[in-house]
């Protein structure tokens, strides 16, 4: 099958569930595409059942979290995963502190740099996104990698669309927003920039054309 530049198709099999965008291979099955998994064996079952749980109940969680901590003292997705429920109890300076901390200690974790660069854009150190993130294109960053889960490729279109707002580049940001828009357009964390987008461009043409888009993919039943 071809692929034609900027327009996403999708290819489904038993096993996976997959979206092309450009030369990108996004993947929506999590088990496909994590790097091996600092996690020990025994206590994976448990750890994708809270990452399932904490973004159904929001908040509840904490307790469960704090004990899976301490059953996985250097797992930076158990450190991610808790700077998350952090953020969702309200609790913001622990989970900057974490976000800090797992940036330190795990720089070539693909969340704890997202994490560490959305915190220098929250603090407004614009200049400093870009020791995290040098470079615009993703693969360019992480060593010529175009494979992807959703929520990896998502997260950084995102990032690099908040971070062209900041200044003030309406092109680039709607740039970046449209590729996590084609990818994921149901995400809470898209719908919410679609409307800082709104308000700060006033782009009516574009968002006609993301309506389109939306409503296309709700049609579409192939990776629902």
């Amino acid at each position: 099958m071809s692929k034609k530049k900027d327009k996403p198709y999708f290819v489904q099999s038993a096993a996976v569930k997959q979206m092309y965008i450009d030369c990108y291979e996004i993947l929506f099955d999590p088990i496909d595409i994590k790097e091996k998994s600092s996690i020990p064996p025994r206590h994976v079952a448990e750890y994708l059942k809270l990452l399932e749980q904490v973004q159904l109940q929001q908040g509840k969680y904490l307790d469960e979290v704090l004990k899976l901590k301490e059953k996985c003292p250097n797992s930076p997705e158990v450190d991610n995963l808790l700077g998350y429920v952090y953020a969702q109890t309200k609790q913001i300076q622990k989970a900057n502190e974490l976000i800090e901390l797992g940036y330190k200690k795990y720089p070539e974790y693909f969340f704890a740099k997202i994490n560490y660069a959305d915190l220098l854009l929250r603090r407004k150190k614009i200049n400093e996104v870009n020791k995290v993130f040098p470079f615009d294109e993703i693969k360019d960053n992480f060593d010529q990698r175009i494979r992807y889960h959703v929520s990896e490729y998502r997260s950084f279109m995102l990032l690099k669309s908040r971070y062209y707002m900041e200044l003030k580049n309406k092109e680039k940001a709607y740039y970046y927003f449209d590729k996590a828009l084609k990818a994921d357009p149901a995400n809470i964390s898209v719908i919410n920039l679609e409307k800082k987008l709104k308000s700060s461009f006033r782009f009516h043409k574009v968002f006609s054309l993301i309506r389109k888009i939306r409503k296309n993919f709700n049609k579409s039943s192939t990776i629902s």
